[in-house]
């Protein structure tokens, strides 16, 4: 098949002189010069950019001043009679639709990603010609993806054409009225229902997710949790990154433990094989997660640079997941001991271009029909600031000042929560246990249906007020929603009810 057609670039250019106005409002984003087939004629390409060049020039196009700049331009062509072809063209235009010349414009763009991609197989051919032998196993694949990707990204990006957001408000707002799916699809909900309630989805494709907390707090326990059941409950694949901080077994076992209810200690022992009750609750764990219809993927990252993480994750999406499906990433976590290499750059500008540089990836890089597909969860230390050790809460610090290494941070995610552990007095003015842990909301872009419970200070029983928080329960690596402040200081229905609904933190498996 040749990777080129002469005929269809022809009714692209008749195209051009019969419908300007659309051409110029419709089709000019999304073509240019090198989708004409140059490497035998150049006649196509200049005529083209000449006619593109009188359009933004204002003009109105026709034959006779197309071929007045021609000449003016002592522009000639070896294969064609330029005065015949231009008349042809002007013929070709009188019978043309707008249907015929966008199919044309289609056709010749096809064509294009088919040599981009010829031409990315060359580019690789030489790239392993001269790479160095020893290369590694990642390095060699990183060209072979820079190759490819960047042909790709030429046809994901969008056109540039702005919207007009009032023409669209109406479609939309009328669309999600017919059909709910839309918005239960667009960042599916977690398992903790206060977290639902105040901060929406934390999966939305395109959205970064940070929990910020302390070590040995549970940063790892709650995001995989928090993974672990969307991937149980709505089989979406989890691809779970770790920064050199646990190997999958340990993984695997506070998995298991968490779903099973099965002591970790017994887990890792073999010793739930010795009580009946354990081997029953273990072996049922064991046999919903092979139905291999969930899917949480590890993958050790530590000592990669974020070049590198980002090309594997690329490499992963289109080999395992495949384009147009979604696909949640939970990185484990952020820092910087792989990234300090330059002389020029400090330690918050590095955690910052990481952080942009995941955005990028799941916002412009991987979409698919232009809305992005993946998601990411991830954790980042707090500093002693935010240590809570033996301070009363007043004087326990929670506001951005916290995170560490970087303020940037911040600005990139779309949702920035604080985790730490409750001080002495705030359990001992807990009326009914609810839990050890507490999470603050720090920044949220988008909340969920109750938006005022977020956001409003709570008043407290001697008339004080405090910002809202939400209460967990840590229990054998489950996480169980306890509620929020509101419910703690109405003593009662809400969390009687959140106690009393076991089956709300069972797994979803």
């Amino acid at each position: 098949m040749r990777l080129y057609d002469l005929e269809q670039e022809r009714v692209v250019l008749a195209g051009v002189l019969a419908h300007q106005d659309y051409f110029m409002a419709e089709i000019e984003p999304f073509i240019n010069e090198g989708d004409f087939y140059s490497k035998e004629s150049i006649t196509y390409k200049t005529i083209f950019l000449r006619m593109k060049a009188l359009l933004d020039e204002g003009k109105k196009l026709d034959i006779a001043l197309l071929s007045h700049h021609i000449k003016s331009a002592n522009l000639t062509f070896k294969d064609v009679d330029s005065v015949g072809f231009l008349d042809g063209l002007g013929i070709l235009s009188e019978h043309l639709d707008e249907a015929g010349f966008k199919n044309a414009v289609d056709v010749i763009k096809l064509l294009t990603l088919r040599r981009k991609m010829s031409d990315a197989g060359g580019q690789i051919s030489k790239e392993m010609e001269t790479l160095d032998s020893s290369a590694s196993f990642d390095e060699i694949l990183e060209k072979c993806d820079e190759a490819y990707n960047s042909k790709i990204e030429l046809f994901e990006n969008s056109s540039g054409n702005a919207t007009n957001l009032f023409s669209i408000i109406g479609d939309l707002v009328n669309e999600r009225a017919q059909d709910r799916s839309i918005f239960k699809d667009d960042g599916v909900m977690g398992p903790h229902k206060s977290v639902n309630r105040l901060c929406g989805s934390l999966t939305k494709p395109g959205n970064i997710t940070i929990v910020c907390a302390g070590s040995g707090v549970g940063k790892t326990q709650f995001t995989t949790h928090y993974c672990m059941c969307i991937a149980g409950r709505e089989k979406i694949p989890i691809l779970h990154l770790d920064n050199g901080e646990m190997t999958e077994e340990e993984i695997a076992f506070r998995m298991c433990a968490s779903y099973s209810g099965v002591p970790l200690h017994l887990i890792e022992s073999g010793e739930w094989f010795d009580s009946s009750n354990s081997r029953m609750r273990v072996e049922s764990t064991l046999k919903k997660m092979d139905n291999n219809e969930i899917r949480y993927d590890y993958y050790n990252v530590g000592g990669k640079n974020i070049d590198e993480i980002l090309t594997y994750i690329r490499r992963y999406y289109h080999n395992k997941i495949k384009r147009g499906n979604p696909l949640i990433i939970n990185f484990d976590y952020i820092k910087s001991s792989f990234e300090l290499t330059s002389k020029f750059k400090s330690e918050f500008q590095i955690i910052g271009e990481l952080v942009d540089k995941f955005k990028k990836l799941i916002q412009r890089d991987i979409v698919f029909n232009g809305r992005p597909m993946i998601s990411l969860v991830t954790s980042i230390q707090s500093n002693r600031i935010g240590t809570v050790g033996n301070r009363r809460s007043e004087n326990v610090v929670d506001d951005e000042s916290v995170i560490s290494l970087s303020h940037r941070v911040k600005q990139f995610c779309s949702h920035m929560l604080i985790l730490r552990h409750k001080t002495m007095d705030e359990l001992q003015n807990d009326p009914v246990y609810c839990g050890r842990h507490l999470m603050k909301i720090e920044k949220a872009r988008s909340y969920g249906a109750d938006f005022a419970r977020a956001e409003n200070l709570v008043e407290m029983p001697d008339g004080t007020h405090q910002r809202n928080h939400i209460n967990f329960e840590f229990d054998n690596f489950k996480i169980i929603d306890r509620g929020d402040l509101v419910d703690l200081v109405g003593e009662g229905e809400s969390i009687n009810e959140l106690e009393g609904s076991s089956g709300e933190d069972d797994l979803p498996i």
